[in-house]
């Protein structure tokens, strides 16, 4: 798979039906992982929001999301968006804009390669952000 994409996978997070909010993982869903300075981060998320965010920024969600990187040691911050150049198409939905109650996307990204990390050791924490919406922090390490 490339990243970034767009297609659920083993590792996404789950949402029960009527659960809102972003949701983050590492690989196996892991909150916490080592990294070495040569691999691909990746990160696995997805997002299912409501009304009140659909009203805020329509159907384009995913241009909207933002992720955080902060890095221990140096006190760097480093930031990038869950998009890409040519964005899958998204699904038409019945009903109209006005009767579209939830919606619900996937997102795998390379967070060294989205953010522009400089790839230094030590500790980091990362964080996706869409309007008021937060993930939990994730913690990773890179040796």
């Amino acid at each position: 798979m490339g990243y970034p994409s767009y297609q659920q996978c083993n590792y996404s997070p789950i949402f029960d039906d009527d659960e809102m909010g972003i949701k983050i993982g590492f690989i196996n869903r892991k909150t916490q992982i080592e990294f070495s300075k040569d691999d691909q981060w990746l990160l696995f998320g997805a997002y299912q929001v409501g009304k009140k965010i659909i009203a805020e920024f329509g159907r384009e969600i995913d241009p909207n999301i933002l992720v955080l990187v902060t890095h221990k040691e140096t006190r760097a911050i480093y930031s990038g968006r869950i998009i890409k150049d040519d964005l899958p198409e998204k699904p038409v939905i019945n009903g109209g804009e006005s009767n579209l109650i939830s919606l619900k996307s996937y997102f795998n990204i390379d967070i060294k390669k989205q953010c522009r990390i400089s790839e230094q050791p030590g500790k980091y924490w990362v964080v996706v952000l869409l309007g008021t919406l937060s993930s939990p922090v994730l913690e990773f390490e890179v040796k």
